[in-house]
């Protein structure tokens, strides 16, 4: 966005990348997740990806964090 077009480009993002099909979207992806697919079995799916040796420990701290966020918070604020 810092050439001669990035005002064209941002414009371009602004009127036709956000609206309401997009938060459709993310409504339904957390769906997805969190009740079709699972809360549970995509967290072990992440620590399966990230390994047990501790790469990186604040996973275990926050992992809590996630499930409510992607359960409950997310899916309410998408809502409104």
């Amino acid at each position: 966005m810092c050439t001669e077009g990035g005002s064209y480009m941002l414009d371009v993002l602004d009127t036709y990348s956000g609206g309401w099909n997009v938060l459709l979207i993310a409504l339904l992806e957390c769906i997805a997740i969190a009740y079709t697919y699972g809360v549970c079995r995509f967290i072990k799916d992440i620590e399966v990806m990230i390994t047990p040796t501790g790469c990186f420990p604040a996973w275990y701290c926050f992992k809590y964090w996630w499930i409510i966020c992607w359960c409950f918070f997310t899916p309410l604020l998408l809502r409104l």
